[in-house]
């Protein structure tokens, strides 16, 4: 008997009229683009599609010329987008009545934060949104309560203990979620999980979806797409292609598709010598830097990796 396909996932769209490698909002409309491809493949199908939050990038705002291309492009969409509240959807942690940007674009994506949703005659979603620390976390996903004669699927937004980002950041350890949490989610016959944006699958029932697009250039090495979800919850990744982050030299041919970042210019070891004292080397600079070369800098990771450094 053929499989077929019930759903397709995405998470971690990132919309945003980025500072750089953005001429013309090529960045916006490469987003833009994917999440037209996945809607288009999925009506196709009689299909829906699963999103794992942080639809917006900037939780706070979308300026006008972002707002008006994403507006444009929603009226287009035409499948059913089933969806949860990420980290960078909500400007405050989450309260239940408080707007995040998910279910202010209900209009094209049914919000599930603390709710559930039939996908299928005996397939149900459950979500949990993005929770600070995951305060709350392990309570709610306790209360969830599931028929053992139906299929139900977990929709979450939060790291997952052994998951690993395309910087090479494991989280060995997360807030509130046990690092033996398979019988946290024993319930459940499938688990998504947004946020981290490297693609991966954590033991037999874990999926990672990853982001659709490189966003920063630490995920220079990463793989990007999106995927298929079939009545059996077994998975398929569908590959996109699109401009990368890559790293140049002064001297180095570049191309106008990719997204070119220069490297600093190696500082001789005579010059290096000259720094005797490590302390030249404050918590706020090593912050800054450590940031800025990651792609990565916000005020509020800025602050946040200032106080621990300190």
């Amino acid at each position: 008997m053929n499989k077929k396909v019930i759903a397709y996932i995405i998470s971690d769209i990132h919309l945003h009229n980025w500072k750089s490698h953005n001429e013309n909002l090529r960045r916006l409309k490469t987003s833009l683009d994917i999440m037209l491809e996945v809607d288009k493949i999925a009506s196709k199908n009689n299909a829906k599609v699963l999103f794992a939050g942080d639809l917006i990038e900037n939780p706070n705002h979308i300026d006008q010329f972002e707002l008006s291309l994403i507006k444009s492009t929603f009226k287009n969409l035409e499948a059913h987008w089933i969806g949860i509240s990420g980290n960078h959807d909500m400007s405050e942690r989450y309260i239940d009545g408080l707007p995040t940007w998910v279910n202010c674009f209900k209009e094209i994506i049914q919000c599930i934060d603390f709710k559930r949703v039939y996908i299928g005659y005996d397939i149900k979603v459950h979500g949990i949104p993005f929770l600070r620390n995951n305060i709350g976390f392990e309570e709610a996903v306790k209360n969830i309560k599931v028929n053992e004669k139906q299929k139900n699927i977990l929709l979450i937004h939060t790291e997952i203990p052994g998951a690993v980002d395309n910087n090479g950041f494991r989280a060995d350890e997360v807030d509130n979620i046990p690092k033996m949490y398979s019988k946290l989610f024993k319930k459940f016959d499938l688990v998504i999980a947004g946020h981290i944006h490297k693609k991966q699958k954590i033991g037999s029932k874990i999926l990672v979806p990853g982001a659709p697009t490189p966003q920063r250039s630490s995920d220079s090495n990463g793989e990007f797409g999106y995927w298929e979800l079939y009545d059996d919850l077994s998975l398929k990744f569908i590959p996109v292609k699109g401009p990368q982050f890559k790293f140049y030299q002064e001297g180095d041919e570049i191309d106008d598709y990719n997204y070119w970042v220069k490297i600093p210019k190696k500082v001789k070891k005579k010059e290096r010598c000259k720094i005797k004292n490590i302390t030249y080397f404050t918590a706020n600079n090593l912050a800054r830097a450590y940031l800025k070369f990651n792609g990565e800098y916000t005020k509020a990771k800025y602050k946040l990796l200032t106080k621990n450094l300190k």
